[in-house]
């Protein structure tokens, strides 16, 4: 089944193969087709066409997260004002 995605590195509209559909864990309902070099073309849809539209495409068993950059290091508490002006530890 062939679906149009929009294709961010070229910034058009593709249209490709469906290989999959996902249930995300947040609710929402998307497919996934493949661009022409192989890269990975998400969509999201609502869950009425997830179940109607694209009945007899196969069902990824687990959505895979996207990944996360690495936190930065928390900055450290900026000392309080009255500490700078007379010296006392309120």
């Amino acid at each position: 089944m062939k679906a149009e995605f929009y294709d961010v590195k070229s910034r058009t509209k593709i249209e490709a193969e469906v290989k999959y559909k996902v249930k995300y864990e947040n609710g929402h309902f998307g497919i996934v087709g493949e661009a022409p070099d192989g890269r990975k073309l998400p969509k999201f849809v609502s869950e009425d066409a997830y179940n109607t539209t694209y009945k007899a495409v196969k069902v990824q068993a687990k959505a895979e997260p996207a990944k996360k950059a690495a936190a930065k290091p928390a900055a450290k508490p900026a000392a309080k004002a009255c500490a700078k002006k007379c010296g006392c530890k309120k």
